[in-house]
């Protein structure tokens, strides 16, 4: 970890470039950059719930679910209420096959934000791929929110 030997500000503005670097590359489809990026700011400011989800994102896109998890999960515990830590979360964990587990997540998104139609969106699908039949109940409030439910799913910061 690099000791910042600057401002209290002056560490966090480093953070921010790095982060915003990171969000470009991840958006230009270098992810192997992305998470380069998002570490370098991770090690100038290593409380950033944002940044700790932006690197589970690039992660989550490369197929490393599990290690996105990890991330999510520590964006979590800097922030508890940061939903769409909770969202993103839930669709890494689809990935690994821990469905119930997804739902658990979406419906904290939707408790901590009820305008969230991504979140319906996600545990909509979720439910349905288990057979539970609520599941397009939450689809269409996902409707409802403007949400499409063929939507590609990207929730930066």
């Amino acid at each position: 970890m690099i000791i910042c030997l600057f401002t209290f500000s002056s560490c966090r503005d480093q953070a921010r470039g790095f982060n915003n670097r990171g969000l470009f590359a991840m958006e230009r489809g270098d992810l192997k950059l992305a998470i380069a990026k998002f570490d370098q700011a991770l090690m100038f400011w290593p409380w950033d719930y944002k940044v700790l989800n932006n690197r589970g994102l690039a992660k989550y896109y490369s197929g490393d679910c599990n290690s996105a998890i990890v991330d999510y999960n520590s964006a979590i515990e800097k922030n508890d209420e940061f939903y769409v830590a909770y969202n993103n979360r839930g669709l890494a964990k689809l990935c690994i096959s821990d469905t119930l587990g997804a739902i658990e997540d979406f419906s904290k998104a939707i408790e901590l934000n009820p305008n969230d139609g991504m979140a319906f969106r996600n545990r909509g699908k979720a439910k349905i791929s288990l057979g539970i039949s609520d599941g397009n109940q939450d689809l269409l409030k996902a409707n409802d929110l403007g949400v499409s439910t063929d939507d590609e799913i990207k929730r930066f910061n």
